[in-house]
């Protein structure tokens, strides 16, 4: 794919999906020819990890006794997160034991 033609739909905000859309190209393809080109999806900070939590920083937070919502409130995650952590933590909300 053409570096310009990258940067102009980049530009413009399209999605990886979108522009393999245009070209018939699946979306891993296009992510393929952003990262050869040095280009940066738009977006993709939105997508980005955020990075792993603190075990101490979660037990605590259990131990406290706050139900799952409160907990990914205070860490600033969402459920869905939160739950990824509890089970590879093998951490259980009061409710949950």
């Amino acid at each position: 794919m053409e570096r310009e033609f990258l940067e102009r739909q980049l530009a413009e905000g399209r999605s990886l999906e979108y522009i393999g859309a245009l070209v018939g190209k699946d979306p891993s393809t296009v992510g393929y020819w952003l990262k050869k080109h040095g280009l940066v999806a738009a977006h993709h900070e939105r997508h980005a990890s955020r990075g792993g939590v603190e075990r101490r920083r979660v037990e605590e937070l259990v131990s406290q006794g706050l139900t799952r919502a409160q907990i990914a409130a205070e860490l600033g995650i969402g459920a869905s997160t939160l739950s990824y952590w509890l089970n590879k933590f093998n951490l259980r909300t009061r409710r949950a034991r």
